[in-house]
């Protein structure tokens, strides 16, 4: 993780199990919570496969961080990641980008 402008920006690490992917959440929310920014950009590209684990952790990270009125988009420049929350009717209302400057540009 690392903070630019305001914004948090995160390296989502491979999610093996249930217990480093609520590890992951936690981490994610206490950062944005601690450091008092603004948005967050979760960078998943280092994911091998977008499961179900992923779709649920991104999902549940974004809908916390919005309650808290900070924006989060998605940095994935594969199209599984949209597909599968559409084929899973989850509606987080997260916007998925395909790179970091695009991620970027979506929250200025």
């Amino acid at each position: 993780m690392v903070e630019l402008s305001g914004c948090l920006v995160v390296g989502m690490p491979p999610l093996r199990d249930d217990e480093v992917a609520v590890a992951v959440y936690r981490m994610v929310v206490e950062e944005a919570d601690r450091t008092g920014v603004r948005a967050v950009i979760l960078d998943i590209e280092a994911i091998g496969a977008v499961d179900s684990r992923v779709v649920g952790t991104v999902n549940e990270i974004g809908m916390r961080l919005r309650s808290a009125a900070v924006d989060c988009v998605v940095v994935d420049g594969r199209p599984a990641l949209q597909q599968f929350r559409d084929d899973q009717r989850e509606r987080s209302r997260l916007d998925t980008v395909d790179s970091l400057d695009d991620a970027l540009a979506c929250l200025r």
